[in-house]
């Protein structure tokens, strides 16, 4: 077996740290074991080294601990060569993420909200009256009514409403023009709408009156009207108020 020294002068039986005192023995000057005597018979399990006389275990391998001999080819000083690295494995490379497609973007559609079910729920915006020529109004002695006549739609304003027909050399402007009927006074009715958006009729002295759902109204007084009223004057003009919601 090789020897080796330590700094401290220690013999080990190890070459980096000593066996003793365990100081490093790198590069210290190895030792041999004594060899053994010449013409020694070597124990069992081991042989004699030819050129160093050194016994060898066989279980240690084909070379001489001491010198290198090869014992199986019989060469000298050889060392033997280190086994070779395990080489491990090389790493299973990590998954590589596949790119998702993203998911589709569903745009949420407020349901609409269902008008309501009383108009007179909804928010009020003014009147408006629509003006129609009603032939079953016509009454002996009045001229037939126009066939080519269309029905006007006229909105009010706050205020005073003039109803009756254009004169402009007396300087009367209809806000509500029956020009197609005769039998409208100039200076008919006021349709009357008033600050808190309530609508009101006055017949302000006619020739031939006015009724309202089909009862006559008395003349200078204040009429109040609601949605869906109906006034007839003239030969055959009727007349329909709605307020706009």
């Amino acid at each position: 077996m090789a020897v080796f020294t330590c700094p401290k002068g220690h013999s080990s039986t190890e070459n980096d740290y000593c066996s003793e005192c365990g100081a490093k023995i790198d590069g210290a000057v190895k030792v041999p074991a004594a060899p053994a005597a010449p013409g020694s018979p070597a124990p069992a399990g081991k042989v004699t080294c030819p050129d160093c006389a050194m016994h060898h275990s066989l279980s240690a391998g084909d070379y001489c601990e001491v010198c290198g001999y090869n014992f199986k080819t019989g060469a000298h000083g050889e060392l033997a060569l280190p086994p070779a690295p395990a080489v491990a494995p090389p790493p299973t490379p990590a998954p590589v993420p596949v790119p998702q497609e993203p998911a589709p973007v569903v745009e949420t559609v407020p349901a609409p909200t269902s008008a309501p079910a009383n108009a007179a729920d909804a928010k009020f915006f003014g009147w408006e009256v629509s003006i129609t020529v009603d032939p079953t109004l016509k009454i002996d002695g009045s001229p037939e009514p126009p066939a080519d006549f269309e029905p006007i739609v006229a909105a009010l304003r706050a205020g005073s409403n003039l109803i009756g027909r254009t004169s402009p050399r007396r300087g009367i402007h209809p806000e509500v023009a029956l020009d197609q009927d005769d039998a409208v006074s100039h200076r008919h009715a006021l349709l009357e709408v008033h600050a808190d958006q309530t609508l009101t009729l006055r017949d302000i002295g006619s020739s031939n009156g006015t009724t309202v759902n089909g009862k006559e109204i008395a003349q200078l007084t204040d009429v109040p009207l609601k949605d869906a009223d109906q006034m007839t004057l003239g030969h055959w003009t009727r007349l329909l108020v709605k307020a706009v919601r």
